[in-house]
């Protein structure tokens, strides 16, 4: 869409999107939105361990799609004391 920015970013288990969205007036090919236009940001809880390196973000046909790999386990051995 254009008019449309993005940032991702990854705090605290919270996955935040934040942007802009131009406005839409001159377009009718959409069938419902969160927000007509402007600023908006959400926060949404992850869970699960993520390996932040990794995450990757993209938009296209006026979807953002975001990849939150899992973290691998860090796996330690134990020894026994004699």
């Amino acid at each position: 869409m254009r008019g449309t920015e993005f940032a991702v970013s990854f705090d605290h288990q919270v996955l935040w999107i934040r942007g802009t969205r131009g406005d839409t007036q001159g377009l009718r090919a959409y069938h419902q939105m969160e927000i007509a236009y402007g600023d908006f940001e959400t926060g949404i809880q992850i869970r699960g361990a993520v390996d932040d390196a990794r995450i990757e973000a993209s938009y296209g046909d006026g979807f953002l799609r975001v990849v939150l790999p899992k973290a691998s386990p860090n796996r330690n051995s134990i020894s026994e004391s004699p």
